[in-house]
């Protein structure tokens, strides 16, 4: 590539970061414009996964979406309140006294956002461009979709870990075609799900408090499984939208999988009789033979909010 123009993209991506860091700024700030949207970020330590997850927001959101970013501090010891202050006003902070878990965190910090659509993000992701203007896209583009989810992939290996969500035959929740290829075809298809992962959603603030947020019962994992089933319930979609794309390392949160015995017994107690089991429809749909990963239990990809505080 021509010198000249490796001096060109980089100071055409160093604008762009610098304008979505003002734009950030100035809706932080309380400003009369409503950000759009509204990115939700519980953390509990792990300032390395934390960091270059809010670097990855600000270089590729797309400035024309206005968004605010609500930080969920839920009693880190790490560094990561004194990162977060350096921050400024780039961001807002909840800080917890006492410590909560994932559904607890995003029920507390929604009612306090000011953007149309609420996006929850963990902390141990890393967006890439265009990411949440097309999740914003499926949104608008139909008024009847109440959940969008995206495609995630493995860092290091560009393997999918989340292209959608089925009950497979023991009526468990699993993710979909894990361990392909990111072109694997099929991932490559926007489409409804009973149930997307939690660990990057978009959903509207109004039907998210309308149905009163997470069941606090769960505590770090089916929470959004249970409200993907509730959004359908209440006569809306959830939806996949391939064409925004994630880097997701999944589980990373100390205690990530301490509750997955009790989650999964309310779990069933609210949804046995109604969950309907289509892995072999899609499979069938998709023209593929299952892989292991998609025929037998996946301990974290029952549990939604992978990763999560």
């Amino acid at each position: 590539m021509p010198a000249k123009f490796k001096d060109y993209v980089r100071n055409v991506a160093h604008v762009a970061t610098q304008l979505v860091l003002a734009r950030a700024t100035f809706l932080a700030k309380g400003t009369h414009i409503s950000p759009s949207v509204s990115i939700l970020i519980p953390v509990h330590n792990r300032l390395d996964l934390t960091r270059p997850c809010l670097e990855s927001v600000f270089a590729n959101t797309d400035p024309s979406v206005p968004f605010e970013l609500l930080l969920i501090d839920d009693v880190s010891a790490d560094g990561t309140a004194e990162y977060l202050r350096s921050l400024g006003s780039r961001i807002r902070v909840i800080a917890n006294r006492r410590r909560g878990c994932f559904g607890h965190n995003i029920n507390r910090a929604a009612p306090q956002t000011r953007g149309e659509y609420l996006c929850l993000l963990n902390n141990d992701t890393l967006v890439t461009p265009g990411w949440l203007t097309r999740l914003l896209a499926a949104a608008r583009n139909d008024p009847t979709i109440g959940v969008v989810g995206n495609r995630h992939l493995t860092p290091g290996t560009d393997l999918i870990n989340h292209a959608g969500m089925v009950f497979d035959n023991e009526r468990y929740p699993i993710h979909l075609h894990v361990g392909r290829p990111a072109s694997f075809p099929p991932a490559l298809v926007s489409r409804e799900f009973q149930c997307v992962t939690g660990a990057c959603w978009l959903v509207p603030k109004t039907l998210f408090l309308e149905l009163g947020g997470f069941d606090p019962e769960f505590r770090n994992s089916y929470e959004d499984v249970d409200f993907c089933l509730r959004v359908r319930a209440h006569g809306r979609k959830v939806f996949y939208a391939a064409d925004s794309m994630i880097y997701h390392y999944r589980a990373q949160s100390p205690g990530r999988l301490d509750n997955e015995a009790s989650n999964l017994l309310h779990f069933r107690s609210k949804w046995e009789a109604q969950i309907v089991s289509d892995l072999d429809d899609y499979l069938v749909r998709d023209n593929v033979q299952p892989e292991p990963t998609e025929t037998q239990a996946q301990p974290h990809a029952r549990s939604i909010a992978e990763g999560d505080v």
